[in-house]
């Protein structure tokens, strides 16, 4: 019979989270080097754009490529870089419920706060204004990367390969957004899917 989440597995989620966040913050490295890839990209783009040389119909689809690449270097590594023993100690404290609620909010808030910086870049560099909706898109990639992540983590498989692991499950998303910024529902569906796939697959491979 399946678990059902409890008052207990959100504090436990929670704490997973913030464990995750914490961790980060205290190795200082994977948030620091992607800002520095951002600030560069940020500016050189807006150099572009000023001196008429990059036509404003490239900048949604520069805006977008530029954000995968920093989410695929943002998730991977914050989760490939803690050691296996680590990992084997998590599974032993934390529950699977916990486990999975931790870390798609983890993934989740890192596809969002990214698209956020990116948004703001956009916005005061170079002119363009993504959708808002596009967050909900930026979420759903967030989740996809962190639980391709995951996997790679779990395997000790490369940065390489969780790269590939995730490719293929979000050209549909990043195509659907290039091409139809406002389409909401799609967009819901994805994300519903992402969740769904998360939910499903996170507490089954924390168990084994």
């Amino acid at each position: 019979m399946a678990q059902k989440p409890s008052k207990t597995t959100f504090a436990e989620a929670w704490h997973f989270y913030w464990w995750l966040w914490k961790l980060e913050q205290r190795r200082r490295q994977t948030l620091p080097g992607t800002l520095l890839f951002i600030a560069l990209i940020g500016l050189l783009v807006g150099l572009l754009k000023k001196r008429n040389l990059l036509p404003s119909t490239a900048l949604p689809v520069i805006f977008w490529i530029s954000y995968l690449f920093t989410l695929f270097q943002a998730i991977p590594k914050s989760l490939l870089d803690i050691s296996p023993e680590s990992w084997r100690w998590l599974q032993v404290l934390v529950p699977p419920l916990g486990a999975a609620g931790g870390l798609i909010g983890y993934a989740f808030s890192w596809g969002v706060g990214l698209w956020g910086i990116w948004w703001g870049v956009g916005v005061v560099l170079w002119g363009y204004r993504p959708e808002p909706l596009s967050v909900i898109t930026a979420g759903s990639l967030g989740l996809v990367v962190g639980l391709t992540a995951f996997l790679a983590a779990l395997a000790r498989l490369s940065y390489a390969t969780a790269h590939v692991l995730a490719l293929p499950l979000v050209l549909m998303p990043l195509l659907l957004i290039l091409f139809r910024g406002d389409a909401l529902i799609e967009n819901l569906l994805y994300l519903g899917a992402a969740l769904t796939l998360s939910g499903v697959l996170l507490p089954f491979l924390w168990e084994g």
